[in-house]
């Protein structure tokens, strides 16, 4: 069944009311002390949910939850090198449909721009998500 538009905004507004704790959890589980987003924790952040998101219970997560940290890490990590504001994508045509990605970050040429952490789940998750480097142009 799917959601309601109101399920969706309320789902997103607890996204974004949890941004905060979800970025400290993730300091723990990449094992750093304050978040950087540098390339090699970025490639890190791949590896703890590519090597956890079938048993996520063996880092003491459910599915969604450890996917809430991915969209979280992911989206903060890419606006921190690229700009944008988050946003509740309800384009029904999207990949990324009903779920939180980044927009605005293409600057005044390109104000229509739109990234979805979603997206690169997907794409890791089938082995063709590039390297941080060409995602967040470091």
């Amino acid at each position: 069944m799917e959601k309601s538009a109101k399920e969706l905004k309320n789902e997103y507004q607890y996204f974004l009311n949890n941004i905060s704790k979800n970025l400290d959890q993730m300091e723990n589980l990449l094992s750093v002390e304050k978040l950087t987003f540098s390339p090699n924790e970025i490639e890190k952040s791949y590896r703890l949910y590519f090597e956890n998101y079938k048993n996520p219970e063996k880092i003491g997560l459910s599915y969604h939850e450890l996917e809430e940290l991915i969209y979280t890490y992911w989206g903060e990590a890419f606006m921190h090198h690229k700009g944008g504001e988050w946003a509740l994508n309800l384009s029904k045509t999207d990949k990324a449909y009903g779920t939180p990605t980044i927009e605005k970050w293409g600057g005044k040429d390109y104000p229509w721009s739109r990234i979805s952490p979603k997206v690169w789940k997907i794409r890791l998750e089938n082995g063709i998500l590039g390297k941080p480097e060409k995602i967040f142009g470091k």
